[in-house]
């Protein structure tokens, strides 16, 4: 078994050390508040029922939980399977520089060293990718075609030195010849060249190539290796392969290299790539990812590959099936465990007894009936003193400490209920105090806590009547956190009276507490059944005042369109006046001119046109205006039409308000809610008047007596916070409105500014049916070592092809002399 996730478990290194601190400081405090509460009984079993086996049982489950969900976290997996894949990913091509300046030191351990480094890390971080890796030196050779196997790929990256290509110097040129060659059967742009060297060329034309570069849209990304201001000397192995010296050129002196990042960064700025100088100190390892992450990744071939079978859901089931146990085990003892289950079973059967008996609605006391009388203290059953006889031959009955106590308790009981409260629990706590006495002092508590959730149920009906129902909610939230307290009690002294051995006592007590636990949940229901009238009647209310305001707004609106509306009516009749007057002006003045036309005798024809024209032109003026006038009409009736849907629509409203108020009226009467019938009761009559005005067509006097209807069901304090609320709806309106403004003048500049958008990449077409049938005939299933042996036996022969090709390349170039061979 392996771990995909190994680093998790070195968390447990921490945490187990850490949950050790936890749990002894917890036994430690435990420990203190235990001497601080029982002082020296803090060990006594009658008081500590704590299985300290179990106790150490509960540890012991719960780290092994712990370690269990450690190791799913791991993610542990044995055994691989074949899977189907599909990837996507970008082509990148590796220039190496494996020239003999790489060996400075400049960068620690050295040049070349740092460069493996940096290309290890960046092909590891790189997910779907295909890398390809180039040697260059004075020659350039193609070690590793693009794959995404990234174990081939750093094996290769490993066995590069300065050996590897046989001629020396540094030609960029020809290393980017070859990568452009090896791209041409991957056209597209998911491609690119990282170039990792320190600059220095010595032969070649790196800037010719960059302009092929350019064409074919492949980005340059470039890895400067060294230091631009102190230059470095190139160590290399002395006479006979003994020790280490510094290579001097042919005059003697020393060979200095320095990273020449102007010509680097230049080629790069050039093609649209990037250019990071690395250095021990500043990888910038994250600049190159970013820049080959912008490239657009392409659909590689589909294939297989082996994935481990992860098995995390085994520690994981067992981890949390600890964790279920170490929840269910108890550390109470035996005999304490026993005493819970007795009392849950006491506790169910009572309620499965109570459960047939049902409570009728009419228990919650209404408006015209007396309130349920309460019963005295007596009929809860409250303890008896208890005394311990004195031994045979004694008249006289010595009391324990406990007895005593108790019975002072239960005297005091009636006159002061605190001090009576502390005596029983000092009766409790005391050394000695038997199961019986225990019993007996947490029924008289619970008894005491029933008698006060019974006085909280009385204030509370006193405080409906008052008419403050928020009160009443107040007292019977207060009734119920009292009757909580005296279940709690009346458990425990069940727990307490099942635990006597005496026959008697385990027949009577419990009983006792039963009956005392009926009437605490016959209580509880009526508390239940008050809270939720309560409630009823304050939805009715909120529901009416709602309806009311909902009404007066569209009686309103209703009315406000109706004063538009006639001062519109007004405006157009008074142009009609003035049109008709006008038009009276106009036919005095051409009788006048016809009576001078025809005593000239149509002397001036000239002017007898220029009248025409003018009779034309007013005879067109009269067109408009009639045309004007229709349309003013057909306004008048959609807007007449308009005014009638929303008058019927403020008439609907009114009758919900109507509705809503006589069911408030109703359920007030109920409940003997008589302020608020009242209100009820004006705010009816007020929306009947506002019915009355709205028949006479009286919309402003109408809108008024809604507006006091509202008022009548509305406290102060709401006709405050519907101001307010008003007020806040008024300026959210306004901050919407602009809001909507710059949203459009937005939009409307972005209009202006949309340019063209990009046309469509061509797709591949698919292949043909009769293709892909063939392609997956030849398909078939291999055994996976067979694969394995085959693959090995490719990548061996694959190897020596190319050690004998580069044997062949030294021969070739053996005899060369370069002149600068660093």
């Amino acid at each position: 078994m392996s771990f995909l996730n190994i680093h998790i478990l070195w968390h447990l290194l921490w945490v187990l050390p850490l949950l050790g601190i936890i749990i002894a400081t917890a036994c430690l405090r435990r420990e203190k508040i235990l001497k601080t509460v029982l002082g020296s009984r803090w060990r006594d079993p009658e008081f500590i029922l704590l299985s300290r086996p179990l106790r150490t049982l509960r540890l012991v489950v719960f780290i092994a939980a712990t370690l269990l969900l450690f190791a799913a976290a791991a993610r542990p997996y044995w055994g691989q399977r074949l899977l189907p894949f599909s990837s996507q990913g970008r082509d990148i091509m590796v220039l190496f520089d494996v020239s003999k300046s790489m060996l400075s030191q400049d960068v620690q351990p050295s040049r070349m060293a740092h460069a493996k480094w940096f290309v290890r890390q960046l092909v590891n971080e790189s997910h779907g990718d295909r890398f390809g890796l180039i040697a260059f030196a004075g020659q350039a050779f193609l070690e590793c075609p693009l794959t995404s196997d990234k174990s081939t790929f750093n094996q290769y990256l490993n066995d590069l030195d300065t050996a590897t290509i046989p001629v020396g110097g540094t030609n960029i040129q020809l290393a980017i010849d070859n990568a452009i060659e090896a791209f041409k059967a991957a056209e597209g742009q998911h491609r690119a060249i990282l170039l990792v060297t320190d600059g220095d060329e010595l032969t070649g034309d790196s800037k010719k190539a960059v302009e092929e570069l350019k064409k074919l849209d492949i980005p340059l990304l470039v890895v400067g290796v060294g230091d631009p201001l102190k230059p470095g000397l190139i160590p290399v192995p002395g006479e006979n392969g003994k020790g280490t010296v510094f290579m001097r050129d042919k005059n003697g002196e020393y060979v200095k290299s320095s990273l020449n990042e102007k010509q680097l960064a230049e080629l790069a700025s050039l093609t649209g790539g990037c250019y990071a100088r690395s250095t021990a100190a500043s990888i910038n390892i994250n600049k190159v990812q970013q820049r080959i992450k912008q490239l657009i990744p392409k659909e590689f071939e589909h294939g297989k590959q082996t994935r481990p079978i992860e098995r995390f859901h085994y520690p994981l089931i067992g981890g949390l099936a600890l964790l279920l146990l170490w929840l269910l085990i108890s550390e109470r003892t035996v005999a304490r465990i026993n005493n819970r289950l007795k009392t849950g079973l006491n506790t169910i059967i009572v309620l499965l007894l109570l459960g047939g008996t049902g409570l009728n609605a009419q228990n919650v006391v209404p408006a015209d009936e007396k309130p349920l009388p309460l019963a005295p203290a007596a009929e809860l059953q409250a303890e008896t003193p208890v005394a311990e006889q004195a031994p045979a031959g004694k008249g006289v009955k010595k009391m324990t400490a406990p007895a005593d106590v108790y019975n002072q308790a239960l005297a005091l009981q009636a006159k002061n209920p605190q001090q009576a409260a502390e005596m029983y629990r000092q009766a409790i706590n005391m050394n000695g105090s038997g199961k019986k006495i225990q019993a007996s002092s947490y029924q008289n508590l619970g008894v005491m806590q029933h008698e006060q959730a019974r006085k909280a149920m009385e204030q509370s009906l006193a405080t409906v009547k008052q008419q403050n129902l928020d009160g009443a909610l107040q007292l019977l939230d207060s009734a119920d956190a009292e009757l909580n307290k005296a279940e709690e009690l009346y458990v425990e002294a069940i727990a307490a009276a099942a635990a006597v051995k005496t026959p008697q006592s385990q027949v009577n007590a419990p009983s006792d507490i039963a009956q005392n636990q009926q009437k605490l949940l016959f209580d509880r229901q009526i508390v239940e059944k008050m809270r939720k009238k309560i409630e009823e009647l304050k939805k009715k209310q909120q529901e009416a005042q709602k309806k009311t305001q909902e009404a007066q707004q569209k009686q309103q609106q209703a009315n406000n369109d109706q004063q538009k509306q006639d001062q519109q009516q007004n405006k157009q009749d008074q142009q009609k006046q003035d049109q008709q007057q006008n038009k009276q002006d106009q036919q005095k003045q051409d009788q006048q001119q016809n009576k001078q036309d025809q005593q000239q005798n149509k002397q001036d024809q000239q002017q007898n046109m220029q009248d025409q024209q003018k009779q034309d032109q007013q005879q067109n003026k009269q067109d408009r205006q009639q045309n004007k006038q229709d349309q003013q009409k057909q306004d008048q009736q959609q807007n007449k039409q308009d005014q009638q849907d929303k008058q019927q629509q403020a008439d609907q409203a009114r009758q919900d308000a109507q509705q809503a108020v006589k069911d408030l009226k109703d359920m007030a009467g109920k409940m003997d809610q008589k302020n608020l019938e009242k209100q009820a009761d004006e705010a009816q009559k007020e929306l009947d008047k506002a019915q009355q005005e709205q028949q006479k067509d009286n919309g402003g006097k109408a809108e008024e007596h809604l507006r006091k209807a509202a008022e009548k069901l509305q406290s102060q304090q709401n006709k405050d916070n519907q101001q307010d609320k008003q007020q806040q709806n008024k300026q959210d309106q306004q901050k919407q409105d602009k809001k909507d403004k710059n949203k459009q003048d937005q939009q409307d500049k972005q209009d202006q500014n949309k340019g063209q958008q990009d046309k469509p990449l061509p797709q591949q077409q698919p292949k043909k049916a009769k293709d892909a049938k063939a392609e997956r005939g030849k398909e078939k299933d291999i055994d996976k070592n067979q694969a394995d042996a085959v693959l090995q036996s490719m990548a061996n022969e694959e190897k020596s092809l190319r050690d004998a090709i580069k044997e062949r390349m030294k021969e070739a170039y053996r005899n060369q002399d370069v002149e600068k061979d660093w």
